[in-house]
């Protein structure tokens, strides 16, 4: 497949095929002098300069990492640097779709407590708020749906392109993300369903405890030891399979039944690993979430002492505290945890298949062609 990289150059080919090389110069015609910088002297007067695509020093590091085996350290030093590389991918879009779902869920819950704000002339509550209600919970629990399918996959495109100091649009990730819709939205919902089943396995026990009158207390325990032990650990799981497979839609151009086939076979021999990589990313977002919600609960309590009489002022606080807090975690984490997933899915094909060699010849034959161009 090929990506429009600008005049004279092409990205890595994902699935793993062969880069492009550019045609060599015209026979007779000395090539441009390089310029590699002072860790890059000419070669010696009277040799060819390298192939175009065979890797050399300045390769193996084109962009935000390094094209090696990542260590524990790049997993969770690189989303930051991919955060700054492709801006507009990797954090611009997933704020912008974060915002506006907490926006519409704000509006949502206004409606759905009977706020008085939705009679402008009067203090009676209009006879079709109730259908209000209910269309703007729908449309802004469709919004979360794609807020979370497109996030995913803008990351897993802008972090790809920063790995070989790609700069990256929104425009330009648009037609990798759209050509693969259906199967992004097919995995959101798979993986959707998964998870409600596990949850519903871990309330079963607890409604029948409850409806044989054998004590509630039990009931609870049961619940509650397995969504620690069970349901918790597998919805990890889920969710890192989840994640490679996005970025194996989006970056590989992979149908759903391709992406998920793919994912077992990459993650073999590294699942653990692969899991703890995520479990402690996504420990230090929910540190992040914590200070967050510390502030919004400051801001809630502080309007409760200031107007205590006033309850439109306080519910608006309220929901919007807690809107922005929602916007601002959802995007950190899409941010984030995004990411490392594709993080992952690049770590596991530098092991399992030589990824490294080919994103390195990669970019050797960009910068060449961007010399002799």
């Amino acid at each position: 497949m090929t990506h429009p990289y600008g005049p004279g150059s092409e990205p890595p080919v994902w699935p793993g095929a062969a880069p492009h090389t550019p045609p060599p110069s015209t026979p007779g015609t000395p090539p441009p002098a390089a310029n590699y910088g002072a860790t890059s002297p000419p070669p010696p007067h009277g040799n060819p300069p390298p192939p175009s695509g065979t890797p050399t020093f300045r390769s193996w590091q084109p962009g935000i990492v390094a094209l090696k085996p990542l260590s524990f350290g790049d997993f969770l030093a690189a989303p930051f640097k991919a955060i700054r590389f492709n801006r507009g991918p990797v954090l611009g879009i997933p704020l912008l779709l974060s915002l506006g779902s907490a926006l519409l869920m704000c509006f949502a819950m206004l409606a759905l407590f009977g706020d008085p704000l939705l009679a402008l002339e009067s203090n009676t509550i209009p006879t079709n708020t109730g259908a209000i209600a209910i269309g703007l919970v729908v449309i802004a629990a469709l919004f979360a749906l794609a807020t979370d399918i497109l996030s995913g996959a803008f990351v897993a495109a802008g972090v790809a392109r920063a790995v070989m100091g790609e700069k990256l649009s929104v425009a330009g990730a648009w037609p990798m993300v759209r050509r693969r819709l259906g199967a992004l939205v097919l995995l959101f919902i798979v993986g959707g369903a998964v998870l409600g089943v596990l949850v519903a396995l871990a309330i079963i026990p607890l409604i029948v405890s409850i409806a044989a009158g054998s004590g509630e207390i039990a009931g609870v325990l049961v619940f509650l030891a397995l969504l620690l032990f069970v349901v918790l650990p597998l919805t990890l799981v889920v969710l890192v399979l989840q994640g490679i497979a996005r970025s194996i839609i989006v970056l590989e151009n992979a149908s759903f039944g391709s992406a998920i086939k793919r994912t077992f076979g990459l993650i073999k021999g590294r699942f653990w690993w692969s899991l703890l990589i995520v479990f402690v990313a996504a420990l230090l977002i929910q540190v992040v979430t914590g200070i967050l919600q510390t502030v919004a609960q400051i801001a809630v309590t502080a309007t409760i002492f200031i107007a205590p009489e006033s309850t439109i002022v306080v519910a608006i606080v309220l929901f919007g505290s807690y809107g922005i807090l929602l916007a601002l975690v959802s995007a950190v984490s899409y941010s984030y945890l995004g990411s490392v997933y594709a993080l992952t899915y690049i770590d596991l094909r530098i092991r399992h298949e030589g990824f490294d060699i080919d994103l390195a010849r990669a970019a050797e034959a960009r910068a060449t062609a961007n010399r002799y161009a």
